[in-house]
Parts: structure tokens; C-alpha cells; sequence
């Protein structure tokens, strides 16, 4: 292992590589602490160098909660009668994940899909006629 490292670093042409194990946690919290400290530096120049389109909304994804901690049955459907027909899902969970959706990937759509189905949502959605 350590003579694969070294030829990444190698390949890579900086030492900042590190060993990760999604399946032993091996220096996941470690990978993370470092990926938010690089999203906030990048995100502070971005917005020093005025780099943002004005149209563009950032949503704010909160790293403080570890692997989401709230409870995923925890959820609200609001309905406005002023507004027959459309439905707001609330909820510290779902509006995490909706967050973390990069929504530009059909990919990403279909996973948030079969998420709001395995946590209930959609049932409870087609229940009052949303699909």
C-alpha cells in the first residue's frame, strides 16, 4: 500500500494524497474535516473575486450534523388552498438531502426519487394526489 501512495503522490506531484476506507471509516472524518476546509477557502475566494453569477444560488449545506443526523421519518406536507395542486415537503432530513441533489444530473434527480419513496414520501404525496 504505502509503495502505491508513493506513486500517486508521485503522479499527482504533491503529497497530499491520503488512504480512505469507506468500508473500516479508515480516515473518512479526516477526509471530510479537509474537504469542508477546502470548500470554505474556495468559496471565500469565489466570493473575494466575485466569481458567483448573480443568478446562481448556492445552497448551504450543513457539515455540523454528522451523516444526517436528524430523523428521516420526520416530515411535514404543507398544502396552500391558494395553490391547489402544489405540495412543500418540510423537513431537516429531506431538505438536507435536497441540498446535497445536484440537480443538473438525471442521475441525481432519480436518486432524490427513489429517497423520497423509500422514506414514505411519495406515498404520502400520492395519497393527497400529487402524482
Amino acid at each position: 500500500q504505502d509503495e502505491l501512495v508513493d506513486k500517486l503522490r508521485l503522479a499527482a506531484g504533491h503529497s497530499r494524497v491520503m488512504t480512505i476506507s469507506a468500508a473500516t471509516t479508515e480516515n473518512c472524518k479526516e477526509l471530510m474535516a479537509r474537504l469542508k476546509k477546502f470548500v470554505e477557502a474556495e468559496k471565500k475566494k469565489a466570493i473575494e473575486e466575485d466569481l458567483f453569477d448573480d443568478d446562481v444560488l448556492v445552497a448551504e449545506v450543513d457539515f455540523s450534523k454528522a451523516a444526517l443526523d436528524s430523523d428521516s421519518d420526520d416530515f411535514e406536507i404543507i398544502s396552500d388552498p391558494a395553490y391547489p395542486g402544489q405540495w412543500r415537503v418540510k423537513g431537516e432530513y429531506i431538505e438536507q438531502i435536497a441540498k446535497m441533489t445536484h440537480w443538473e444530473y438525471p442521475e441525481a434527480v432519480e436518486r432524490f426519487g427513489r429517497q423520497l419513496k423509500a422514506l414514505g414520501i411519495e406515498d404520502e404525496l400520492q395519497a393527497r394526489g400529487a402524482f
